[in-house]
């Protein structure tokens, strides 16, 4: 799960609930394994993944 922050920065939060912020121009597009497998560590989730 990610906020944005602005157009250089992210907020980026894992299934435990650990946030950090990281640069967007850091970050890569996860692949459909690593989704499948944060949304299967995820208990709850509102609307569908874009």
């Amino acid at each position: 799960m990610q906020t944005v922050i602005d157009d250089e920065w992210v907020r980026l939060v894992n299934p435990h609930g650990a946030e950090w912020n990281a640069r967007v121009k850091d970050l890569l597009e996860a692949s459909a394994a690593q989704r499948a497998a944060y949304d299967g560590a995820v208990p709850y989730r509102v609307g569908p993944r874009p």
